[in-house]
């Protein structure tokens, strides 16, 4: 193979129920596409390793949700990232690859905590960040002295601020609806149900603020009129930091969406700054409107401390009385959900007048205190990686069958998207912004 050629592959994702049936129900309600449009485009994984790799190299970007794989390119180094519903998939392509001699590296959330599983399919697998390890496994290929497995442990922390502007501009031909920018790492919180914590660690670090606002302006001349999405799992953790980052924004004068948990509807100082800032929509996780459920997703309880259940209704109507529409998180399968949970959910959304919402199952990830209860429960279900779509039952619940959440899902949905709400939601959102604007 004479082309030193790398390709960063993202495997197909599953975005609703494997069962097509079930998803196009859902792809036909109106107002169903503000989930899609709010929630696509590619990882920032790619396109930062693109930018470490050294300029010997003609660098590829794949992503198989918007364009096919060519298996017989000509390429020295095939990079696939994975999260668990992406696994399958992730490992075929890499057995594809290898069938034809390209040396394969896989890894992401899924092969980081799985990393024996992965290196059955791949030549090699890096476990955990990958910034700091990526350099070298590409000098260590040069040499031909390359490793099996690379552990972020073995390699000094990633430091956020040397990092260089990722490779946006590898993404410009896929018609993509919004690109993401990953501006912090680390969250306190611990969830039951989340890996962010194992893998990142509770301290968070982030970019500089003129790092950030560099990448902005490099996305915006790259691309014309696209929403800009931080992936951060909460974009305003340090409130001293996101006011001088709001200001900044403001004077890039540019539309974006982030994502955040309930407690910034409590500052009503910089919810005013997120509006003037060019916010659109805040991904904000509510997951149970039930005490007890709370009480077992949050570990340290510092959600609990502040009472934010009772006053979840107050804090969403301070969050969008400021212009900014809510993308509100459920889960359902919960240990003390029961039939009337997801009832009890959509009168929630109703009342709220929240602009758009997601219902997900409960979903026992590799690398989370939840598959290791679940496990000693014997409640963990014999299903396949890829039915790890966050809208499929991969476990037992105690309260509910399999039917009860995939059924009532779907009817939780058709409530949610009904033209009757579409219209009454709209029209809260258009009296509210007589008042701002």
């Amino acid at each position: 193979m004479g082309v030193n050629r790398i390709g960063f592959i993202s495997p197909k994702s599953s975005f609703y129920f494997r069962n097509e049936e079930k998803s196009n129900i859902l792809l036909k309600l109106p107002g169903f596409n503000l989930h899609g449009n709010y929630w696509g485009g590619l990882g920032t994984a790619l396109p930062i390793l693109a930018s470490l790799t050294d300029d010997s190299f003609e660098i590829e970007i794949i992503d198989e949700n918007v364009e096919k794989i060519d298996f017989e390119r000509d390429y020295k180094i095939v990079a696939v990232t994975a999260m668990t519903h992406q696994a399958i998939r992730a490992y075929q392509i890499c057995s594809e690859f290898r069938k034809k001699g390209v040396y394969t590296v896989i890894g992401g959330l899924h092969p980081t905590f799985l990393p024996k599983e992965a290196s059955i399919y791949a030549d090699t697998v890096v476990i955990g960040e990958a910034e700091n390890i990526w350099p070298s496994l590409i000098k260590d290929l040069k040499k031909g002295s390359i490793k099996q497995f690379y552990y972020f442990k073995d390699f000094p922390s990633v430091d956020l601020t040397s990092l260089p502007i990722p490779r946006y501009d590898l993404l410009k031909n896929k018609n993509y609806n919004i690109i993401w920018i990953d501006s912090r790492r680390g969250c306190p919180y611990d969830c039951e149900f989340c890996s962010v914590t194992n893998l990142f660690g509770k301290k968070h670090h982030n970019k500089s603020i003129e790092q950030i606002c560099n990448e902005v302006e490099f996305i915006k001349k790259e691309f014309n009129r696209i929403f800009i999405g931080f992936s951060d799992d909460n974009l305003f953790i340090n409130k001293k930091f996101s006011k001088k980052l709001m200001h900044c924004f403001k004077e890039l004068n540019f539309r974006w969406v982030g994502q955040s948990d309930i407690s910034i509807g409590d500052d009503l100082e910089l919810l005013p700054l997120i509006f003037k800032a060019g916010c659109h929509v805040l991904f904000i996780g509510f997951e149970s409107l039930s005490q007890e459920n709370l009480e077992n997703i949050y570990k340290n309880g510092r959600k609990l401390k502040k009472d934010y259940l009772s006053r979840y209704e107050e804090m969403t109507h301070n969050i969008q009385s400021h212009g900014i529409g809510i993308l509100g998180s459920f889960i359902i399968g919960l240990d003390h959900d029961n039939k009337n949970t997801l009832d009890h959910i959509v009168n929630f959304i109703d009342k709220t007048n929240m602009l758009t919402a997601t219902i997900n199952v409960l979903t026992p990830l590799p690398g989370t205190r939840l598959r290791e209860r679940l496990l000693a429960e014997n409640r963990i279900l014999s299903t396949s990686w890829d039915n790890y779509t966050f809208w499929d039952v991969n476990f037992i619940p105690k309260n509910l069958s399999k039917e009860d959440i995939e059924t009532g899902m779907i009817e939780a949905f058709k409530r949610i998207y009904s033209e009757e709400r579409m219209r009454k939601t709209s029209n809260y959102f258009k009296e509210i912004f007589k008042i701002i604007i």
